[in-house]
C-alpha cells in the first residue's frame, strides 16, 4: 500500500512538472515573445510579424450535444466543477453518471473543458475520457484544426484571460462567464508553422499528463481492492513479506 501511495503522489508531481514545463514555454512564446522579432504595430501593440490581432472566438468552437439521463449508462464518466482542481490542467477524478437526473453536455476524450462558473477558480483542463459534463462547464475545440489544441488549452488557463472572464462575469452569488464575452477577448494569433512547432512540442507533455491519469486511477482501484482483503485478514504477509491469498 505505501508503495502504491508513493507511486501515485509521484505521478502527480510528474504532472505538476509536466504542466510548469508547457506553461514556461507558453509564456516565453507568445506572452513575451522571446524567440520572435517584435516588430509588427496593432491595435493590441507591438506583435511578431505573421502573426494577426484577434481574438479568442477565431480560435475556438463551444460543443452544445446533450444527452439525457435515460441515454447514459451507469458507467459512463461525469464531471461536475467539484472535480475539476484549480490551477491545474490535470482532470484525474470523476464520477459515474449512474446519479444524472437532468440534460448533461457530451464531451469527447481530450476536448478542453472550462468552468464558466465563478471562473475566478481556473477550472480549465484536458479531458482525460470521453463522457458528459455540467453545463457550467463549456466544452471547447479549436475551430482551425488540432494542432491548436495545446495553445488554446494554455491560452484559456492563462491568468491574464482567467482575470478578464471574471470582470466579464454577470451574477452577485454566482457569477458566470458568457461564451460571448470570452470569444471577445483580444489575443494575438500566431502563424501556422509557429502553432505547429509549439504542438509538436506541448503534445508528448499533455499525452504523458493523460496517459498518468490513467495510471493514478487504476492505482487507487488497486489500493481499493487490497485495503478490505487485508483488514479482513483474506491477504496475510509472511515474515519474508510475500502476500499470500
Amino acid at each position: 500500500l505505501d508503495a502504491i501511495d508513493t507511486k501515485i503522489q509521484k505521478n502527480k508531481h510528474i504532472n505538476n512538472l509536466l504542466e510548469e514545463t508547457v506553461r514556461t514555454i507558453y509564456n516565453s512564446w507568445f506572452v513575451n515573445y522571446e524567440p520572435f522579432e517584435v516588430t509588427q504595430e496593432t491595435e493590441y501593440g507591438k506583435i511578431p510579424e505573421s502573426w494577426e490581432a484577434g481574438v479568442l472566438g477565431d480560435l475556438m468552437e463551444k460543443r452544445s450535444e446533450k444527452t439525457d439521463p435515460e441515454d447514459l449508462s451507469e458507467k459512463d464518466p461525469y464531471f461536475s466543477l467539484k472535480h475539476m482542481p484549480e490551477q491545474s490542467l490535470s482532470l484525474g477524478k470523476w464520477d459515474d453518471a449512474e446519479d444524472i437526473s437532468s440534460r448533461k453536455t457530451k464531451f469527447s476524450k481530450e476536448d478542453i473543458l472550462f468552468g464558466k462558473l465563478r471562473p475566478y477558480f481556473c477550472k480549465v483542463g484536458l479531458a482525460p475520457v470521453e463522457g458528459v459534463c455540467s453545463t457550467d462547464i463549456l466544452v471547447i475545440t479549436p475551430k482551425r484544426g488540432i494542432e491548436w489544441k495545446e495553445f488554446l488549452l494554455c491560452a484559456l488557463s492563462d491568468q491574464s484571460f482567467i482575470d478578464y472572464c471574471d470582470s466579464v462575469s454577470t451574477g452577485t452569488r454566482m457569477p458566470r462567464v458568457g461564451w460571448q464575452e470570452m470569444c471577445e477577448y483580444q489575443i494575438a494569433i500566431p502563424d501556422e508553422d509557429t502553432i505547429a512547432e509549439f504542438s509538436e512540442i506541448a503534445y508528448p507533455y499533455f499525452e504523458l499528463i493523460l496517459s498518468n491519469i490513467h495510471e493514478i486511477n487504476s492505482l487507487h482501484e488497486v489500493r481499493d481492492t487490497l485495503l478490505p482483503k487485508l483488514l479482513a485478514g483474506d491477504i496475510q504477509l509472511d515474515n519474508d513479506t510475500n502476500m499470500e491469498v
